[in-house]
């Protein structure tokens, strides 16, 4: 007997049906139809019909649960390969979409380094600017002194001919007077 039911004892056969009766329908047409074929048996076998009769109920049962098992199964791996599939999909443009995103970065990457290189070349022309400037200043304000100290002797050069002239013109004018004085 237990070559027959594939080495299950009967309490396993009972769970499997206890689990396919709460998993969902069976297919009754199938086991009206096998006990039909065990009513149909001589009468004088009735025992040995009665117990084979069990037996055959329940592995009809248990064909009806590991059927339905089997389309249950065969429904979540198509399911799961379809969503394998979308991921699949999803996976490859978002390595794409990531590729993208790589190349973008790459050139923003290297436009700040000419964007940093160039600032810092900036930086330097303007330190220079400002070191140029800075001896400009220093050059301009010397040349403004010495300016002012040339301009200064100048005009004190100027200021003691225009003395000299003054005195001559003075000395001159009393000689005019003294020469005027004496012809009158």
């Amino acid at each position: 007997m237990a070559s027959h039911n594939g080495g299950r004892s009967p309490k396993d056969l009972r769970h499997l049906l206890s689990v396919a009766r709460q998993d969902a329908a069976f297919f009754p047409e199938e086991i009206e139809e096998n006990l039909a074929k065990l009513k149909s048996l001589p009468t004088d076998e009735t025992s040995e019909n009665a117990m084979l009769r069990d037996r055959i109920d329940q592995q009809s049962e248990l064909i009806c649960i590991l059927k339905k098992q089997a389309d249950t199964t065969l429904i979540k791996s198509q399911s799961l390969e379809q969503d394998m599939r979308e991921l699949q999909a999803a996976k490859e443009e978002a390595e794409c979409n990531y590729h993208d995103q790589v190349r973008k970065y790459i050139v923003l990457e290297k436009r700040f380094q000419t964007l940093y290189h160039n600032h810092e070349e900036i930086i330097k022309i303007k330190d220079g600017y400002k070191v140029v400037n800075d001896e400009l200043r220093r050059e301009n304000k010397d040349l403004l002194a010495r300016k002012a100290e040339e301009v200064a002797v100048l005009i004190d050069e100027k200021n003691e001919r225009i003395k000299e002239l003054e005195n001559s013109l003075k000395i001159l004018n009393d000689k005019f007077q003294n020469c005027n004085d004496f012809l009158m």
